[in-house]
């Protein structure tokens, strides 16, 4: 099919989520962290997980992780080339990028109590 398709999930911490998506020729997921009313917040939360940066890198080491910090989001993202709603993927690579999402997922879930308390710290 030519939609894209994106899949969602949460982590346990009010504004972060991990996304899962489809362009055309790449995938795409990210560790998103997107309370509504504060970019502080966000920021903060995505310090708190760039903390363990190592630990992610070390779990993904074909993969390289861009943190991004938008105006009033933030997020961890890793493209994966080549797999996307027009390429025609395999079942091994959908299940290659589903095994991304779940470590990224596993990864900000094992450190969620820290970065929800940062979040919290930075609330204006």
């Amino acid at each position: 099919s030519s939609a894209n398709y994106w899949k969602a999930g949460s982590i346990g911490v009010n504004g972060l989520n991990v996304y899962l998506g489809a362009a055309k020729t790449k995938s795409i997921i990210q560790i998103w962290f997107s309370r509504a009313t504060s970019a502080s917040e966000n920021h903060a939360g995505i310090e708190a997980l760039q903390a363990h940066q190592t630990q992610l890198e070390e779990a993904l080491p074909d993969y390289e992780l861009e943190w991004r910090r938008a105006p009033a989001t933030a997020m961890v993202e890793v493209i994966v080339p080549e797999v996307g709603y027009g390429t025609e993927p395999t079942d091994s690579e959908l299940d290659e990028i589903a095994r991304i999402a779940g470590v990224m997922a596993t990864k900000a879930r094992k450190h969620k109590n820290e970065i929800a308390a940062a979040m919290d710290e930075a609330t204006p």
